[in-house]
């Protein structure tokens, strides 16, 4: 037996909230058909139990607890990209295989006065694997093994400044870069790790610059 409490409209401004601007991709988030959320959103059909708890296993939101106001904090959420794979904090990671996507949410207001962006499509949160950029006396911009990054990819230019490189088209790093001249210096926050010289007429050597890191996921800095 369905459940009404105007939880069609509640479910079709949840879904547009979440950046689901379609319902075939927010039914496949949940598990669902597309035909079922089309008839709960237009009135055809209650929304039943089994789709609440869904939407509250998957998104941790509880449609029967909202009130009307809730419909504005969700404005502020902002879904971006997350990827499975780590930008290595070392050697590499091989891009031999497409990394699983999932998605997590940030609130606007963080993001647009804290981060100065306001470009959300540019952005995508990856993790940090391995210890090269930990330079072990807990520095400001240091990254630790398995941190959380948010990479800006329309920031792909700067000095001194830490970035996600894919090398040789294979490798994914994380890695503080600076420029001087044509030559690229790609170094690491651990001093242990030595670093790296990249000219653009070294065909041995191939640098490709993804995005900017402006945001770390570490314990230290939420």
């Amino acid at each position: 037996m369905g459940i009404k409490v105007n939880l069609q409209t509640k479910l079709r401004d949840l879904r547009i909230a979440l950046g689901y601007k379609n319902q075939t991709s927010f039914a496949e988030k949940l598990g669902i058909s597309q035909s079922a959320i089309a008839n709960i959103e237009s009135g055809n059909r209650d929304i039943s139990k089994p789709v609440l708890l869904k939407i509250k296993e998957v998104f941790n939101i509880d449609l029967m607890s909202w009130e009307e106001t809730d419909t504005k904090q969700l404005d502020n959420i902002v879904p971006i990209p997350f990827y499975n794979i780590g930008a290595a904090a070392g050697n590499g990671t091989l891009l031999d295989v497409t990394p699983e996507q999932d998605v997590m949410y940030f609130d606007r207001r963080f993001l647009k006065q804290i981060l100065k962006t306001e470009n959300y499509s540019s952005l995508h949160v990856i993790y940090a694997k391995g210890d090269s950029m930990d330079s072990g006396w807990n520095q400001p911009d240091d990254i630790k093994d398995g941190d959380l990054l948010m990479i800006d990819t329309s920031q792909t230019k700067g000095n001194n400044q830490i970035f996600v490189i894919i090398v040789n088209n294979m490798e994914l790093r994380v890695k503080r870069l600076f420029k001087k001249g044509e030559a690229l210096y790609i170094s690491s926050n651990n001093s242990k790790y030595k670093e790296e010289v990249y000219y653009p007429d070294n065909t041995d050597f191939e640098v490709k610059v993804i995005g900017k890191v402006v945001w770390n996921g570490s314990k230290e800095n939420v």
